[in-house]
């Protein structure tokens, strides 16, 4: 018996050599949980905004999304309120069951500019997280169905480059299924509780009261590196 015994463990043994330990379901190459993809299919048509002042338009040589606008084009309601700044979001991505994704942008004049992500309409509902960058600092919000809240007023992060410098953000669910925010490969928060888990991506147009009255031309591209699903 105890021969039995010392034959089937040294079978265990060459069985391990061959097979190596149990391991976890492999991770993708830039070690991030979920499935990611550097080719999705996204939104290429040129859209306007603040009156058709503002222009988003697709760069396809370059795989980016430019937005140009004149600020001192805005006129009545498109002139944001005086020490604030107004926001004009479009989703780049057509499907909507994304978790996650890895971006640069990067703005010549603006102190604005953001992403929006889980990004889902329901019966004309909008729900959605938004980041919104200024310089050195960063505000996240959310909206659930259509009532906009925020989870973190301004906040400073040395992680932020300003203006004019690109900053890569990396947002995506991790394994507990909260949603991880990266800024150039720093934490800078972290959505425990999650309301929306997957959606569009997209990119959030900005321009402030002090840009409109300085008549400042604002240029930001986004590049859209990889999705997560």
């Amino acid at each position: 018996m105890k021969k039995l015994l010392t034959m089937s463990a040294l079978l265990l043994v060459a069985l391990l050599l061959f097979t190596g330990c149990p391991k976890d379901p492999a991770p993708n190459g830039n070690g991030l949980p979920g499935t990611w993809s550097q080719s999705v299919q996204m939104f290429t048509n040129n859209r306007n905004c603040w009156s058709n002042k503002g222009t988003l338009i697709y760069d396809n040589t370059n795989k980016a999304f430019v937005f140009n606008l004149n600020a001192g084009e805005l006129t009545g309601n498109d002139i944001p309120d005086s020490g604030k700044f107004d926001t004009w979001w479009f989703p780049v991505t057509t499907d909507a069951n994304y978790t996650g994704f890895k971006a640069t942008a990067t703005t010549t004049q603006s102190t604005y500019c953001g992403f929006i992500f889980n990004l889902t309409e329901v019966s004309n509902q909008w729900s959605y997280y938004y980041i919104v960058l200024s310089d050195s600092k960063f505000m996240l919000k959310k909206c659930i169905n259509g009532t906009s809240s925020n989870i973190l007023s301004w906040t400073a992060d040395d992680a932020i480059k300003p203006t004019p410098q690109e900053n890569e953000v990396l947002v995506y669910k991790d394994t507990d299924s909260s949603i991880i925010i990266k800024i150039n490969g720093v934490t800078v928060y972290t959505i425990t509780s999650p309301e929306i888990h997957e959606g569009q991506c997209g990119v959030v147009c900005c321009v402030s009261n002090t840009q409109y009255n300085n008549g400042t031309e604002i240029t930001t591209t986004w590049k859209f590196k990889e999705f997560q699903r």
